[in-house]
């Protein structure tokens, strides 16, 4: 059985500098909010994360915490518009940002947890998703260059369906 934790620091305390956390929730809705708490409050020494999660949240909550407390280093979302902090940070190169799509997102976290590796989905086919080039770093001058863009990804075609291979999301940490 796993071990009992009576407090959200307790459940945190292990997760090291430059984690890569899985987030659960829809929004705000089902999001861990005091894991998230919790961990804003080990700023500065819990930093340089990776995060997935459905939304980069709001300032003062949840997610918009970390952001805040300038915590993530690369952030893997579907929505990133109401959180200026976040914006704002990605657009002045202190942040990585990739956006993927949420149904994309979802099920790239279900495969890693059942072990595939891979799967093809229609999603974003004949987009930037399929042939790459969407800026995920900024240049940190105020120019707004593109430091690093997303990676082609291979397509094939399925019964006269254009898919997309996409890899598996596995994380340190899921934060359910």
């Amino acid at each position: 059985m796993p071990p009992v934790v009576l407090s959200a620091a307790a459940a945190i305390a292990d997760i090291p500098r430059g984690a890569t956390l899985l987030f659960g929730g829809f929004g705000t809705a089902g999001f861990p909010h005091a894991l998230a708490a919790a961990m804003a409050d080990r700023a500065p020494d819990l930093r340089d994360l990776v995060t997935f999660s459905n939304a980069a949240a709001l300032p003062g909550w949840g997610l918009g915490l970390l952001f805040e407390r300038r915590m993530v280093r690369k952030c893997h979302t579907s929505h990133v518009g109401s959180n200026p902090i976040a914006a704002a940070e990605y657009l002045r190169g202190e942040i990585e940002l990739e956006f993927v799509p949420q149904g994309s997102l979802a099920e790239r976290m279900r495969a890693g947890g059942a072990g595939i590796p891979a799967f093809f989905t229609p999603t974003g086919a004949g987009s930037l998703v399929e042939f790459g080039g969407f800026p995920t770093l900024l240049s940190n001058d105020g120019m707004c260059q593109p430091v690093r863009t997303t990676r082609p990804r291979e397509a094939r075609e399925f019964n006269g369906k254009w898919c997309l291979l996409e890899s598996a999301i596995t994380g340190d940490f899921a934060i359910i």
